[in-house]
């Protein structure tokens, strides 16, 4: 954003991140990195902007707890179990179901 972004029209020190669902959580995630350095470096990421650049956040039903995020409403093992394994699979540790059954080890 920062080498490219004046060719697209991109103000870099007025920058507003956004995201749904699960792009809400990888927007809250930056955010994050880019606010607090003892995070970054325990993920190994080092910010990429300034914090003071960033104007807002704004999420809309962002999963924010993986643990939960992948139990829908209605009773449905098998939408639990690819919805968990998806969840799992990006955040590379296991997810725990609310009645704490591991779906993946």
């Amino acid at each position: 954003m920062q080498q490219n972004g004046k060719q697209y029209g991109i103000n870099v020190n007025n920058v507003i991140f956004g995201g749904e669902s699960a792009g809400g959580f990888i927007a809250a995630d930056f955010v994050t990195i880019q606010a607090n350095p003892e995070y970054a470096k325990e993920i190994d990421i080092n910010p990429v902007i300034e914090l003071t650049d960033i104007k807002a956040l704004v999420l809309e039903v962002p999963i924010l707890d993986f643990s939960r995020g992948h139990r829908i409403v209605t009773e449905d093992i098998v939408t639990d179990y690819i919805f968990a394994q998806s969840g799992s699979a990006y955040i590379g540790q296991p997810v725990v179901s609310a009645d704490k059954i591991s779906y993946n080890h």
